[in-house]
C-alpha cells in the first residue's frame, strides 16, 4: 500500500486548537452595550461641565431664607422619604431624647424634631429660624402644648419659646 493510498484513508490531520464560532448576536449585543455605557458617560460629562459653567455667572444671595418662606408648608412632605431612606429620623430620635434642662434648638425649620423631645424633662425650649412661615409651621406642631412665643425687634430670626 502506498503512503497516498493510507493518507486518502485516514484523511487530513485535526487542527490542534478547536474553536467555537462566536455568534454574530453576542457580538452585536457587546457593542450596543460598549456603545451604551459610553454615550451615557459623555453625557453625564458634558452636562457636568455645563452647569458648572453657567453656576460661575450665577448671583445667588448670601441669605437665602425667603425661598423657605415659600416651600414651609409643602417642606414636611418633600423631605420625608428622603430622611426615610437615610435613617434621619432615628438620628433626630436618638440625638433630641437626650436633650433636658434650657434646650436651644437653632435652624428649628418646621420643628421636625419637637415630636422626639421629651419636654418633661425640659426646662425651656427655645427654637431659632430666619424663617417665620417655617416657625409658623413649628407652632402649628406645638398646638395644644402651654408657649409663649417672641420676636426680636432687630433680628430676621424669629424665636419660639416653650
Amino acid at each position: 500500500m502506498s503512503f497516498q493510498s493510507r493518507q486518502a484513508k485516514v484523511g487530513p490531520e485535526p487542527p490542534l486548537v478547536t474553536t467555537k464560532p462566536v455568534r454574530r448576536g453576542v457580538w452585536i449585543l457587546g457593542g450596543l452595550a460598549v456603545y451604551s455605557f459610553t454615550a451615557y458617560g459623555f453625557y453625564l460629562y458634558k452636562t457636568y461641565t455645563q452647569t458648572v459653567a453657567a453656576s460661575k455667572h450665577l448671583q445667588v444671595p448670601l441669605d437665602v431664607s425667603d425661598r423657605y418662606d415659600h416651600s414651609a408648608k409643602s417642606f414636611d412632605d418633600e423631605v420625608n422619604l428622603t430622611e426615610k431612606l437615610m435613617g434621619i429620623g432615628r438620628l433626630r430620635r436618638k440625638l433630641s431624647e437626650k436633650a433636658y434642662g434650657n434646650i436651644l434648638e437653632t435652624s428649628v425649620g418646621t420643628g421636625r424634631n419637637i415630636e422626639y423631645y421629651k419636654l418633661g424633662r425640659a426646662t425651656s425650649l427655645t427654637m431659632v429660624d430666619q424663617s417665620g412661615e417655617m416657625i409658623n409651621v413649628a407652632k402649628r406642631k406645638l398646638r395644644g402644648i402651654p408657649r409663649s412665643y417672641s420676636s426680636p425687634q432687630r433680628s430676621r430670626s424669629t424665636i419660639l419659646r416653650w
